[in-house]
């Protein structure tokens, strides 16, 4: 009994194929990305048949399903094209790649100095949350840490904060409307008015603040990261124990500023 049990779960099941639609919509967004640029904006079903091999009734399916997730475009002369959602992950993923590999000598810098770690973070594609891009962490034991990858609500970190508080009016709307905002700690800002008074507080100061707001005995700063065209692109913060981060809150905050 006990040999057929070590047997079962040693043994590794053999990898099954992926379902063929998968494979389908792969191809199809290769074939749009490849045309992309060319002489028409979007291309025909024929032409996506013959690049895919698969027959049309089975494409129409998977078109309408991408084009429901908004990442393909059914033009008006029925071509394709691909959809806002789709150019906006890819231009998400290489925008995050380059900004990691400009920015991360200041925040090893910013660790240096503060002797808190350093994080790098963005808007999700999605807008909702808070994606971090790279971090250099302190050596500190009691430290705080995230892995690049990782996102955060955005009504309660401080990087979180800091987005909010650049991000265009009717974008901000949206997302106090849609969003929950959930209550992590005692400390946690979901009222509407408070965190909108909060978040104009930050545009006015440069400067985001959040003590033991999503994590008891956690808290950050965060500053804007300005992009060419004057709009924030990203947040650099730091991050560590509250206790310790009270203690040299002013010496924090003008390393942060400089």
């Amino acid at each position: 009994m006990r040999t057929d049990a070590i047997q079962q779960a040693t043994d590794i099941p053999a990898r099954r194929p992926a379902p063929q639609s998968i494979g389908r919509m792969l191809l199809i967004l290769e074939r749009l990305v490849a045309a992309r640029g060319g002489d028409k904006a979007g291309i025909s079903l024929s032409d996506i048949a013959d690049a895919t091999g698969a027959p049309k009734s089975s494409l129409l399916g998977l078109l309408q399903g991408l084009h429901d997730e908004g990442c393909v475009h059914r033009d008006s002369d029925g071509s394709y094209s691909l959809g806002d959602r789709f150019l906006r992950l890819a231009t998400h993923t290489v925008f995050g790649e380059q900004m990691a590999e400009i920015l991360r000598p200041v925040l090893a810098e910013l660790m240096t100095e503060t002797g808190e770690t350093a994080v790098l973070g963005i808007l999700s594609a999605d807008q909702r949350m808070i994606t971090y891009l790279d971090r250099v962490e302190c050596p500190n034991p009691i430290r705080y840490t995230v892995k690049p990858g990782d996102q955060r609500e955005l009504h309660c970190t401080a990087g979180g904060k800091l987005l909010l508080a650049y991000m265009e009016p009717s974008r901000l709307e949206a997302f106090l409307d849609a969003a929950a905002r959930e209550r992590f700690t005692p400390t946690t800002i979901t009222d509407r008015r408070k965190l909108l008074a909060e978040l104009r507080q930050i545009r006015a100061d440069g400067l985001s603040r959040t003590s033991d707001e999503r994590i008891a005995g956690a808290s950050g700063l965060a500053v804007p990261v300005f992009g060419p065209d004057g709009t924030v692109s990203a947040t650099v913060l730091i991050a560590g124990p509250s206790e310790r981060m009270r203690q040299s809150a002013a010496r924090h905050e003008a390393a942060m500023h400089r």
